[in-house]
């Protein structure tokens, strides 16, 4: 059984799928098995969206967003304060807000960003509701002299 590499390049599928390999297992020069290569259109085509998948996704969006709305209330709350006194702060916060408590390390790491009075961002998906929230803590807490 030999292995083919295929590079699809910019002109087949685009920017996004550049230096994307597709390798495509076959026997010696009479090609693939049946089956075993998929067609240039089922390649391009999306898959169709996993109605489970899209409720995780979606829960995990909700849950950084709870998240960081912890995080920014401490950070507008605590900023330039010993990390020491706000690791208890965040903990109490996130149990009132009913989130599960993350681990030690998460906890030491934003307390330390607090310290420091830097914004503290849990995902990219925390954002997905109003960037420009983010912006405008992030403005306020350095003209604020952090």
């Amino acid at each position: 059984m030999t292995v083919r590499r295929i590079v699809l390049g910019c002109g087949i599928l685009g920017a996004a799928a550049a230096g994307a390999l597709l390798i495509l297992r076959g026997r010696g020069d009479h090609g693939p098995p049946a089956g075993a290569a998929a067609t240039a259109e089922q390649l391009l085509t999306p898959p169709v969206p996993d109605p489970e998948t899209a409720v995780a996704v979606g829960e995990k969006r909700r849950h950084d967003r709870a998240l960081q709305q912890v995080v920014d209330g401490l950070l507008r709350d605590h900023a330039h304060e010993s990390s020491t006194t706000l690791v208890p702060e965040l903990r109490a916060r996130l149990q009132a807000a009913g989130l599960d408590l993350p681990p030690t390390g998460w906890l030491d790491a934003v307390a330390k960003e607090v310290a420091n009075g830097h914004v503290y961002l849990v995902s990219a998906e925390s954002l997905k509701g109003d960037p420009a929230e983010a912006v405008a803590l992030r403005q306020a807490m350095q003209q604020g002299g952090s």
